[in-house]
């Protein structure tokens, strides 16, 4: 018989809105102030969800406001699916404040091949995400600085030293350098992202020099969208207001939606993700 597992995601609303000066204002610019307030909205969101994403990934405590965290408190990484530099596998929080700049505790590739080789043998293995074309990769988010540790470090077996070596052997046109990635090792698509969080102490105070890395497999975040607003035969998951304030004279637009967003945790074990703290100082 199956073993089955379940977990909850909460759902909410939340809005945003822009309203635009007046018609005098309007008048100063040569672009559509409403075609620009639907744009300024659209970053909003793309910034928002992807800030609730990493701080739920990385089980960041030190966010506290839900409104940045997929309407729903963030849950620290269990031993099993915690990782710090320097010290291996585990949930104690507190040594992120022993992070210092030394290799050993920076963002490194022996560091990757020991999230993949947890993620090989979890039970329940964390799956990896099929790629058309690729196979069966695993997708790993690191910070900028966390990037810069990579691309300083020399030598044979680096990550410079193998992506050359991926270039010179004819992976160009597919090699994910020209693709949005960083690169591939080990079977993990390594992407950079600025909102990758600083590490935070048990007490859920941000450490300094620090960043957490995500390795994600299949199903590692769930998106719970609550209601469609509907449009046409469609429906649209998000909702679009406009407005005319002060007499006609303003115009304004707001965007919103009814949603959750959560790493999912089954049993009470993380199902498809592995934090990595390490040491990470801006250039």
């Amino acid at each position: 018989e199956l073993t089955v597992f379940s977990d909850n995601i909460f759902i909410d609303q939340l809005r945003h809105a822009v309203r635009t000066g007046g018609k005098m204002s309007d008048q100063r610019v040569s672009f559509s102030v409403r075609e620009e307030a639907r744009m300024g909205l659209q970053d909003w969101w793309m910034d928002r969800l992807s800030v609730s994403f990493f701080n739920q990934a990385t089980g960041n405590v030190n966010q506290t406001d839900i409104r940045y965290l997929g309407m729903q408190s963030a849950i620290t990484a269990d031993t099993a699916h915690a990782f710090i530099a320097g010290t291996g596998f585990t949930s104690g929080a507190s040594v992120m404040a022993t992070l210092s700049d030394t290799a050993s505790d920076k963002m490194q590739l022996t560091l990757i091949d020991s999230l993949v080789a947890q993620a090989k043998t979890l039970t329940p293995m964390i799956r990896p995400v099929k790629v058309q074309g690729v196979g069966d990769v695993y997708v790993m988010f690191i910070h900028p600085f966390q990037t810069k540790d990579l691309r300083v470090t020399t030598g044979t077996g680096t990550w410079q030293d193998l992506q050359k070596a991926a270039l010179m052997g004819g992976q160009i046109s597919k090699n994910a350098l020209f693709t949005g990635a960083l690169g591939m090792y080990n079977n993990v698509v390594l992407h950079e992202d600025s909102r990758v969080p600083l590490g935070a102490d048990n007490a859920g105070t941000s450490v300094a020099n620090t960043r957490m890395a995500v390795l994600c497999g299949a199903q590692s975040v769930s998106l719970a969208i609550g209601q469609k607003y509907q449009v046409g035969k469609e429906g649209f998951k998000m909702s679009w207001e406009e407005e005319l304030f002060d007499y006609g004279n303003q115009y304004g637009t707001a965007a919103g939606m009814v949603f959750g967003m959560k790493k999912l945790v089954f049993n009470a074990l993380d199902f498809s993700t592995i934090r990595c703290a390490t040491f990470a100082a801006a250039p």
